[in-house]
């Protein structure tokens, strides 16, 4: 079994993509660590990734190699800033 410490703004299917380098292993992963697949997760869990999920090793060497490590959870601002967005969108929509 493998050990992975979740970074600042990474997700669970960062870690899934990083870790396996496939996204159908979010459930097992999610479900081995007793978490719920949207759960924020905060920097420095560990998480286990249990030895049962397929790999791509290609994806997997090509994020070490390139050093990627995905990170691509919102924050609450910018969650807030998208809400706001989409809000504002649809009162101009009405404003016409």
């Amino acid at each position: 079994m493998q050990k992975v410490t979740v970074l600042h703004n990474q997700n669970l299917l960062d870690v899934t993509m990083q870790s396996t380098g496939k996204a159908e292993n979010l459930m097992k992963i999610a479900a081995y660590n007793n978490l719920v697949p949207t759960e924020p997760l905060a920097p420095g869990t560990v998480l286990t990734i249990p030895d049962t999920v397929d790999t791509d090793a290609d994806i997997v060497r090509y994020y070490a190699a390139n050093g990627i490590q995905p990170a691509t959870a919102l924050t609450a601002t910018q969650t807030e800033n998208l809400e706001l967005t989409f809000w504002q969108k649809v009162v101009n929509a009405f404003r016409k």
